[in-house]
């Protein structure tokens, strides 16, 4: 069964959307189990057994298979070395190729790097996974996992996009049904093949503890106003930081986010505790505006996905259109749109080692560095441990 990829579009010709996790056992699981796992983990859910189709008119889908393209590879080398490694080889959407997972001997133990892309599904998602694959590792059965897919119904019971900023779109839609075109999966290749030519990552790893930040954390603060009011501490000249909100209302590995930004500027002159009492009542304010919490999904579903494709393309400097070039500043990847901090916090995993064969040491989360943010932190805690991964890129032409 086909379904169309709709407020998933941005995703498609996005060069760096990967989504990284790192999971560490205390001891080595043998080859053929964790092999196994993976695989059964692979076929439970809809968007690792699916294709991207892209039809001659630009519409993109995902298409069932029945054998799941996504890879499963033995590699001792460190998950750094492994990811920039993959990260530079374009995932190959029409095949099936969603996720790739990577297994090392590392420290006496297993680690496992699972390499998506985001069209297989948001943080979370890969969570999901992960969970998945720890249940056949007990020898649980798995249920099967179809792709819940957000659309326009959806979006329209929970908030209506400016009816003004709407009139304004669909000028520009017919505009760019005159002069723009379909791109293909040669366009997808190229850009992405451009893109690594000239850019590397770097991972950076900080660790907290859960606890001693919450008992920093004042009544009604949550961790992660905290986080991001340090982050704004740590950069003066910052007065805007993103940070993806779930809209989750299931358990489907699908993309299942929107995104809301702080406006917000660190005041040296106050406490960091009244910095963090400043971001928590500006975090507060935007979740409870319904418009603004989907606002940027809400966006999207008013755009021709051809045109958010060349969004990409106009960015990466592989295509030039004037009606492509205004929604790049509109969508905030150029001009003062663009966000210069961003912060994914998955919060806590939950999982108990509690009388499991293979115990689970440690859980790490690397962004994807996307385009309309200068640079990206992932968060994730496990047990008291907060690990913060800054995914820094450099550009390297010349």
């Amino acid at each position: 069964m086909e379904k169309q990829i709709i407020i998933e579009r941005d995703k498609l010709f996005e060069p760096n959307v990967y989504i990284a996790m790192v999971v560490s056992f205390e001891t080595v699981i043998p080859q053929h189990v964790i092999h196994n796992a993976v695989a059964r983990a692979y076929m439970a859910h809809e968007t690792t057994m699916s294709k991207i189709v892209m039809t001659e008119d630009g519409k993109v889908y995902y298409e069932k298979l029945n054998n799941s393209g996504c890879g499963i590879y033995f590699d001792n080398r460190d998950w750094q070395t492994i990811a920039k490694e993959s990260e530079k080889r374009a995932f190959a959407l029409p095949e099936g190729e969603m996720m790739r997972t990577f297994v090392m001997e590392r420290d006496g133990g297993t680690q496992v790097l699972f390499h998506a892309h985001h069209l297989v599904g948001d943080g979370k998602a890969l969570l999901i996974f992960i969970q998945d694959v720890l249940k056949v590792l007990e020898g649980k059965s798995l249920e099967y996992h179809p792709a819940k897919l957000i659309d326009k119904e959806f979006l329209n019971s929970r908030a209506q996009f400016p009816q003004g900023l709407g009139l304004v779109l669909k000028l520009d839609a017919n505009r760019w049904k005159r002069t723009g075109r379909v791109f293909t999966w040669d366009d997808y290749y190229d850009l992405h093949d451009r893109y690594w030519s000239e850019h590397t990552s770097e991972f950076l790893e900080e660790r907290f503890s859960v606890s001693e930040i919450k008992k920093q954390c004042q009544y009604g603060q949550t961790v992660n106003s905290y986080l991001i009011t340090e982050l704004l501490r740590r950069n003066p000249n910052c007065s805007t930081l993103g940070f993806p909100v779930s809209i989750r209302e299931n358990n489907s590995m699908t993309n299942q986010i929107s995104g809301l930004a702080v406006q917000y500027q660190y005041d040296a002159g106050i406490s960091f505790q009244e910095n963090v009492s400043n971001v928590q009542k500006d975090i507060t304010k935007q979740l409870a505006d319904r418009r603004q919490k989907y606002y940027a999904l809400l966006f999207e579903e008013q755009m021709p996905p051809t045109l958010i494709d060349s969004v990409l393309m106009q960015y990466c400097g592989c295509y030039h259109n004037s009606v492509s070039k205004k929604m790049c500043e509109l969508m905030g990847y150029t001009g003062k749109g663009k966000k210069q901090l961003g912060l994914s916090n998955l919060n806590q995993f939950e999982i108990s080692n509690e009388n499991r064969s293979y115990k689970m040491k440690d859980i790490l989360f690397v962004p994807p560095r996307i385009s309309y943010i200068m640079e990206i932190f992932g968060v994730i805690s496990y047990e008291d441990t907060l690990h913060m991964v800054h995914h820094r890129m450099h550009h390297t032409k010349g």
